[in-house]
Protein backbone atom coordinates (compact mmCIF):
# COMPACT_ATOMS: atom_id res chain seq x y z
CA UNK A 1 0.00 0.00 0.00
CA UNK A 2 2.79 2.47 0.78
CA UNK A 3 4.30 1.90 -2.67
CA UNK A 4 0.95 2.67 -4.31
CA UNK A 5 0.48 5.71 -2.07
CA UNK A 6 3.98 6.91 -2.85
CA UNK A 7 3.37 6.58 -6.60
CA UNK A 8 -0.04 8.28 -6.31
CA UNK A 9 1.40 11.10 -4.22
CA UNK A 10 4.25 11.55 -6.71
CA UNK A 11 1.81 11.72 -9.64
CA UNK A 12 -0.35 14.23 -7.74
CA UNK A 13 2.68 16.42 -7.05
CA UNK A 14 3.67 16.30 -10.72
CA UNK A 15 0.15 17.24 -11.82
CA UNK A 16 -0.13 20.07 -9.29
CA UNK A 17 3.32 21.33 -10.25
CA UNK A 18 2.34 21.24 -13.92
CA UNK A 19 -0.83 23.20 -13.20
CA UNK A 20 1.14 25.81 -11.26
CA UNK A 21 3.56 26.14 -14.16
CA UNK A 22 0.65 26.45 -16.60
CA UNK A 23 -1.00 29.15 -14.48
CA UNK A 24 2.22 31.19 -14.45
CA UNK A 25 2.68 30.70 -18.19
CA UNK A 26 -0.87 31.78 -18.99
CA UNK A 27 -0.46 34.83 -16.75
CA UNK A 28 2.74 35.71 -18.62
CA UNK A 29 1.04 35.70 -22.01
CA UNK A 30 0.79 39.16 -23.61
CA UNK A 31 -2.68 40.76 -23.31
CA UNK A 32 -3.34 40.09 -26.99
CA UNK A 33 -2.32 36.45 -26.45
CA UNK A 34 -5.23 34.78 -28.22
CA UNK A 35 -2.83 32.23 -29.67
CA UNK A 36 -3.55 29.52 -27.07
CA UNK A 37 -7.28 29.87 -27.78
CA UNK A 38 -6.65 29.49 -31.51
CA UNK A 39 -4.43 26.47 -30.83
CA UNK A 40 -7.12 24.87 -28.69
CA UNK A 41 -9.72 25.39 -31.42
CA UNK A 42 -7.42 23.80 -34.00
CA UNK A 43 -6.64 20.92 -31.63
CA UNK A 44 -10.31 20.24 -30.87
CA UNK A 45 -11.06 20.19 -34.61
CA UNK A 46 -8.79 17.13 -35.00
CA UNK A 47 -11.04 14.10 -34.63
CA UNK A 48 -9.12 11.78 -32.32
CA UNK A 49 -12.11 9.62 -31.36
CA UNK A 50 -10.90 6.36 -29.88
CA UNK A 51 -11.34 3.94 -31.47
CA UNK A 52 -9.44 4.34 -33.74
CA UNK A 53 -7.65 7.32 -32.16
CA UNK A 54 -6.02 9.05 -35.15
CA UNK A 55 -3.45 10.53 -32.78
CA UNK A 56 -0.96 10.88 -35.64
CA UNK A 57 -2.87 13.96 -36.83
CA UNK A 58 -2.76 15.45 -33.32
CA UNK A 59 0.95 14.62 -33.04
CA UNK A 60 1.62 16.41 -36.34
CA UNK A 61 -0.25 19.49 -35.09
CA UNK A 62 1.54 19.65 -31.71
CA UNK A 63 4.88 18.80 -33.29
CA UNK A 64 4.53 21.68 -35.76
CA UNK A 65 3.85 24.13 -32.91
CA UNK A 66 6.87 22.91 -30.95
CA UNK A 67 9.13 22.97 -34.02
CA UNK A 68 7.92 26.50 -34.84
CA UNK A 69 9.37 27.47 -31.46
CA UNK A 70 12.68 25.65 -32.03
CA UNK A 71 11.88 22.61 -29.87
CA UNK A 72 13.06 19.17 -30.95
CA UNK A 73 10.50 16.38 -30.62
CA UNK A 74 10.34 12.60 -30.84
CA UNK A 75 7.37 10.68 -32.16
CA UNK A 76 6.96 7.39 -30.32
CA UNK A 77 4.86 4.84 -32.21
CA UNK A 78 3.53 1.72 -30.49
CA UNK A 79 3.52 -1.64 -32.32
CA UNK A 80 -0.18 -1.07 -33.06
CA UNK A 81 0.68 2.22 -34.81
CA UNK A 82 -0.53 4.60 -32.08
CA UNK A 83 1.55 7.79 -31.94
CA UNK A 84 2.65 9.74 -28.87
CA UNK A 85 4.81 12.88 -28.77
CA UNK A 86 7.79 13.63 -26.53
CA UNK A 87 9.75 16.86 -26.05
CA UNK A 88 12.24 17.74 -23.33
CA UNK A 89 13.82 20.84 -21.85
CA UNK A 90 17.06 19.99 -20.07
CA UNK A 91 18.00 21.37 -16.67
CA UNK A 92 21.18 22.41 -15.01
CA UNK A 93 23.33 19.24 -15.19
CA UNK A 94 24.74 19.95 -11.73
CA UNK A 95 21.31 19.44 -10.16
CA UNK A 96 20.28 15.83 -9.69
CA UNK A 97 16.49 16.15 -9.69
CA UNK A 98 13.79 14.11 -11.37
CA UNK A 99 11.92 15.50 -14.33
CA UNK A 100 8.53 17.18 -14.24
CA UNK A 101 6.28 15.52 -16.81
CA UNK A 102 3.50 17.55 -18.41
CA UNK A 103 1.34 14.68 -19.67
CA UNK A 104 -2.03 14.73 -21.39
CA UNK A 105 -3.85 12.36 -23.69
CA UNK A 106 -4.82 13.25 -27.24
CA UNK A 107 -7.64 10.77 -27.82
CA UNK A 108 -11.28 11.44 -26.95
CA UNK A 109 -14.35 9.29 -26.36
CA UNK A 110 -16.48 9.08 -29.54
CA UNK A 111 -19.20 11.73 -29.57
CA UNK A 112 -22.69 10.37 -29.03
CA UNK A 113 -25.73 11.36 -31.08
CA UNK A 114 -27.09 14.05 -28.72
CA UNK A 115 -24.59 16.85 -29.21
CA UNK A 116 -26.17 20.30 -29.63
CA UNK A 117 -23.14 21.45 -31.66
CA UNK A 118 -20.82 19.66 -34.11
CA UNK A 119 -18.41 17.86 -31.71
CA UNK A 120 -15.27 18.92 -33.58
CA UNK A 121 -16.31 22.49 -34.44
CA UNK A 122 -14.60 24.19 -31.45
CA UNK A 123 -17.53 26.61 -31.37
CA UNK A 124 -17.11 29.50 -28.93
CA UNK A 125 -20.35 30.51 -27.24
CA UNK A 126 -20.75 32.82 -24.24
CA UNK A 127 -17.02 32.76 -23.54
CA UNK A 128 -16.74 28.97 -23.60
CA UNK A 129 -15.31 26.68 -26.26
CA UNK A 130 -17.45 23.67 -27.09
CA UNK A 131 -16.17 20.47 -28.64
CA UNK A 132 -14.93 16.96 -27.99
CA UNK A 133 -11.82 17.25 -25.87
CA UNK A 134 -12.45 20.84 -24.72
CA UNK A 135 -12.39 19.69 -21.11
CA UNK A 136 -10.90 16.18 -21.33
CA UNK A 137 -8.05 16.55 -22.25
CA UNK A 138 -7.04 18.86 -25.07
CA UNK A 139 -7.38 22.06 -23.02
CA UNK A 140 -4.90 20.64 -20.50
CA UNK A 141 -2.59 19.78 -23.40
CA UNK A 142 -2.63 23.37 -24.63
CA UNK A 143 -2.06 24.67 -21.08
CA UNK A 144 0.94 22.33 -20.86
CA UNK A 145 2.16 23.48 -24.27
CA UNK A 146 1.96 27.16 -23.28
CA UNK A 147 3.81 26.46 -20.02
CA UNK A 148 6.44 24.39 -21.85
CA UNK A 149 7.02 27.11 -24.47
CA UNK A 150 7.21 29.77 -21.75
CA UNK A 151 9.86 27.74 -19.93
CA UNK A 152 11.75 27.21 -23.20
CA UNK A 153 11.84 31.01 -23.74
CA UNK A 154 12.84 31.76 -20.16
CA UNK A 155 16.37 32.88 -19.39
CA UNK A 156 16.23 31.31 -15.93
CA UNK A 157 17.99 27.93 -15.71
CA UNK A 158 15.70 25.02 -14.97
CA UNK A 159 16.23 23.15 -11.71
CA UNK A 160 14.85 19.94 -13.20
CA UNK A 161 14.12 18.70 -16.73
CA UNK A 162 10.65 19.39 -18.10
CA UNK A 163 9.03 16.81 -20.38
CA UNK A 164 6.03 17.51 -22.61
CA UNK A 165 4.30 14.19 -23.30
CA UNK A 166 1.14 13.84 -25.39
CA UNK A 167 -0.01 10.23 -25.29
CA UNK A 168 -2.30 8.00 -27.32
CA UNK A 169 -4.97 5.56 -26.25
CA UNK A 170 -6.02 6.77 -22.80
CA UNK A 171 -9.73 6.40 -23.49
CA UNK A 172 -9.52 2.62 -23.98
CA UNK A 173 -7.09 1.85 -21.19
CA UNK A 174 -3.75 3.21 -22.39
CA UNK A 175 -2.12 -0.07 -23.41
CA UNK A 176 -0.92 1.53 -26.69
CA UNK A 177 -0.07 4.88 -25.05
CA UNK A 178 1.14 5.38 -21.48
CA UNK A 179 1.14 1.64 -20.76
CA UNK A 180 3.34 0.94 -23.77
CA UNK A 181 5.66 3.85 -22.93
CA UNK A 182 6.11 2.64 -19.35
CA UNK A 183 6.82 -0.92 -20.50
CA UNK A 184 9.26 0.35 -23.13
Amino acid sequence: MSRHFSFTAHVLLVVLGGLAIADRALAAMPPSGDQPTAWLAEYIAIDTSNPPGNEAAAVAFLRRLLHDHGITTRVLVSPAGRSSLYARLDANPEVDAGAVVLLHHMDVVPAGPNWSVEPFSALTHEGRMWGRGAIDDKSLGIAHLVAFLDLARSTRPLKRPIIFLAVADEETGGAQGTGWLLAR
